[in-house]
């Protein structure tokens, strides 16, 4: 069955500016209220790609700032990431200077 609440959410958050202030969110951020639905014309991609996360292409792996957002709320002491991927993860979570040196991963298309 069709959940017409969300489509209607969704909705709303597209005529609504979405985060870009990064750095602002705090373990006090309620992560249901924060637009995360960026366009490009709102996160670009020189602004998405920093650090290193341009140096492959590979489809499956996500912005950084999407990590930046919920290691800034939730504030972990270690990061374990099992799906390490391009490596998204480990990279901001050592930019913000926790602990990120356990991982692994299992496809063949990284290696």
């Amino acid at each position: 069955m069709y959940d017409n609440t969300i489509a209607c959410k969704i909705a709303r958050q597209y005529n609504e500016i979405p985060l870009t202030d990064f750095a602002g969110v705090t373990a006090a951020a309620d992560v249901e209220k924060l637009n995360l639905n960026w366009r490009e014309s709102d996160l670009p991609e020189c602004e998405r790609t920093k650090h290193v996360h341009r140096l492959h292409p590979y489809m499956g792996k996500f912005i950084p700032q999407l990590v930046e957002i919920f290691l800034r709320k939730y504030q972990p002491s270690l990061v374990y990431d099992p799906f390490c991927g391009s490596g998204t993860t480990l990279v901001e979570a050592n930019v913000l200077g926790i602990v990120s040196g356990v991982t692994s991963q299992i496809s063949s298309l990284i290696l």
